[in-house]
């Protein structure tokens, strides 16, 4: 009898953790469909304490502070969030990932990212574009390297 106690009080306590995750989660995903940003990821970071490590709470504050141009710690972020086993929200979190290095100038990696979300949703005509993007960059990048380079040596 005490071991069912425990178990329904176990339920409970999980399943008030779980709606309490998916309000402040929802309230966060209100706040930023108003672009209240910083709101947004103060609800997000709440929900985070109630479920850690969920794919979704870590692309929606990889989101959040994506648009307060905090690559860095948003590319972090969209990391963590593929940790899920449904391929088009993975696809989502690659190209996030990949516009977050985009942002950043590393367009070797942002390349990797594009290519990654283009091999789980081949039709994504967005991130071919940025793919495309990414590589011309790249290659400008390469060679204002090597100028400068050459600018040394003489």
């Amino acid at each position: 009898m005490r071991r069912v106690l425990i178990f329904i009080l176990i339920t409970c306590v999980s399943t008030s953790v779980l709606a309490d995750y998916r309000k402040l989660n929802k309230k966060g995903n209100e706040a930023y469909s108003k672009r209240d940003i910083e709101q947004a990821l103060k609800y997000y970071q709440e929900a985070e304490i109630e479920k850690p490590q969920e794919p979704v709470l870590e692309y929606n504050i990889g989101t959040a502070l994506f648009d307060q141009a905090k690559y860095e710690d948003a590319v972090k972020r969209y990391s963590k969030a593929l940790l899920t086993d449904d391929p088009a929200f993975q696809a989502d979190a690659y190209y996030n990932l990949g516009s977050s290095f985009f942002r950043n100038e590393k367009y070797a990696e942002a390349i990797n990212a594009y290519q990654k979300c283009l091999e789980l949703k081949p039709d994504d005509v967005d991130a071919k574009y940025n793919l495309e993007l990414s590589r011309k960059k790249l290659k400008e990048q390469s060679q204002n390297q090597q100028n400068e380079k050459q600018d040394q040596q003489q």
